[in-house]
């Protein structure tokens, strides 16, 4: 957790040296969330642009029946094609869910995820946004895994 922390305190000192002229640095977006942990969740995310390629996250979700959890990351665009974005990243995910076998035991979910999203800007404000990410655990689970962690879909928003 300490490696994490320190890597989004610095990363933006590591690509002081690009272009950081973006006139809008903050995002919001919202959508749905799909996790084989614990179904449909609603996902809020705040973004902040390093510049045109750099991305930091943190995110919060829940489906308002005993799920809920965080994760922060860190994007890096590979490919910007017309109004399409393609970004992968990193992300370290914190999640507690009510086990289907025991519905009062909540079972804690701590991964390393792998992102890759796709954007579609809607206009210069608006975009919306896919993706998928697969994740391996760092704490000892008694879930499955999947190569498919996570699906999510959403609007995102630029300020």
């Amino acid at each position: 957790m300490k490696f994490i922390v320190t890597l989004l305190l610095f990363l933006p000192l590591l690509v002081s040296g690009q272009e950081l002229t973006l006139p809008k640095n903050n995002q919001v977006a919202v959508g749905i969330l799909f996790s084989e942990f614990s179904g449909l969740k609603l996902d809020l995310m705040y973004e902040r642009v390093i510049n045109k390629k750099h991305f930091l996250s943190i995110a919060g979700n829940s489906n308002f029946r005993g799920s809920y959890g965080m994760r922060v990351g860190y994007k890096y665009s590979i490919l910007d094609y017309k109004k399409f974005k393609f970004l992968i990243g990193i992300d370290f995910r914190m999640e507690n869910y009510k086990s289907s076998a025991s519905p009062s035991t909540m079972l804690k979910v701590r991964n390393l995820e792998f992102p890759f999203e796709i954007r579609y800007a809607l206009n210069e404000k608006y975009s919306l946004l896919g993706g998928i990410s697969t994740a391996t655990s760092l704490i000892d689970t008694d879930t499955e895994n999947y190569f498919i962690n996570n699906m999510k879909v959403g609007f995102l928003y630029k300020f």
